[in-house]
């Protein structure tokens, strides 16, 4: 038992060790480096908007040698472009969010990051990182799912130690699945964006497309492609099912000069399942556009969310719990509206990227 302990000992001391950061001399500091990971996975080279990332930095002595979880907090960080924002610097690590701003980054071209120690502003090392188009297919304004209710509990089952307490307890209910929450009302304006002289990494056309959120004054830039709209309502949570009841118990006399008598309990009652939640509902969406062929490329998602299921009754039990209600359907109405009407709406948004004369006719 000893040698154990001792070897767990061990075994949380070198993990501590492994733990524990370098102070950094910034005279015995020869290069700073550092790469990007979505938490526990590789090095990226291409950052998806509205993603958060770790910085992992590194740095070698004079002498080339690697030093070994430098303390992170010795170092500047920061977006030369405003393309992300820093949300936590610890002495392991630096985390950032990269703006969903795509308009300001097709027009600044890259995502930036420099990182440097504020005694050698020589050893400032910067790396950019183009966009990642692939994940940004939809608008998701839907409602989030209901919980799941809880489990009843068994009932205790009856004595046979006695003839006492022979009945077995009931079973508690299972509670209600909570509701689906509902989807937003959205209003957008959409145009394509033309892209033509811009040099976009990994755009291939000479036009995108330009989502305007009036709800939120919200500028979006996206591949042109089929584009999914969801505004539909989360899904109620299933209710939980009824404990069981509990088994009877038999009690048997061993009386001296008796061949023993028997006597049994009743089982308990089962737990009522629980209510399912109700569906959310869809909410509205709203689009204004110039150019009807927009129109093809919008797939709306507009449905009500499902009602949870009702939780089964537990053994013995009668009374299962009922399904809940499904959401209402949003309505989607398309307007559209001339040109010079649609570019003052979007120039609302007093998004200082937004070149007038680049919102134009699909081509």
């Amino acid at each position: 038992m000893k040698i154990i302990n001792i070897a767990s000992a061990a075994v949380c001391i070198l993990f501590l060790l492994s733990c524990a950061t370098t102070e950094i001399n910034p005279n015995d500091i020869s290069s700073v480096d550092f790469t990007l990971n979505r938490f526990f996975s590789s090095d990226i080279t291409a950052v998806t908007p509205g993603n958060k990332y770790k910085v992992k930095i590194s740095v070698s002595d004079a002498q080339g040698k690697t030093v070994k979880n430098p303390d992170h907090t010795n170092f500047i960080v920061q977006s030369p472009n405003s393309s992300f924002s820093i949300i936590k610097q610890t002495p392991r690590s630096v985390e950032v969010l990269a703006t969903e701003d795509t308009l300001s980054i097709a027009h600044k071209e890259a995502y930036s990051l420099a990182v440097s120690l504020p005694q050698r502003s020589e050893l400032k090392t910067q790396h950019t990182f183009n966009i990642d188009w692939a994940p940004l297919k939809s608008l998701d304004y839907s409602g989030s799912s209901g919980n799941d209710g809880s489990d009843g509990s068994n009932g205790s089952g009856g004595s046979s130690y006695s003839e006492y307490n022979l009945d077995g307890g009931d079973g508690s209910d299972g509670s209600d699945g909570s509701n689906g929450a509902s989807g937003e009302d959205v209003i957008i304006a959409i145009c394509a964006y033309d892209v033509s002289d811009l040099n976009i990494s990994g755009i291939e056309e000479d036009s995108m497309l330009i989502i305007y959120d009036l709800s939120s004054n919200k500028i979006q830039l996206i591949k042109k492609q089929n584009i999914i709209i969801d505004t539909s309502g989360g899904n109620g949570g299933n209710g939980g099912d009824g404990g069981d009841g509990g088994s009877a118990g038999t009690y048997t006399n061993q009386s001296s000069g008796s061949f023993g008598s028997s006597k049994t309990g009743t089982e308990g009652r089962g737990g009522s399942g629980g209510d399912g939640g109700d569906g959310g509902n869809a909410g509205n969406l709203t689009l204004y556009y110039f150019d009807e062929n927009i129109l093809a490329l919008i797939q709306p998602r507009l449905t009500g969310g499902n009602g949870g299921s009702g939780g089964n009754a537990g053994k013995n039990g009668t009374f299962g719990g009922s399904t809940g209600f499904s959401g209402h359907s949003g309505d989607f109405s398309k307007i559209q509206i001339p040109k010079d009407e649609f570019i003052a709406k979007i120039l609302q948004s007093n998004n200082k990227n937004i070149k007038e004369q680049r919102l134009i006719f699909i081509r």
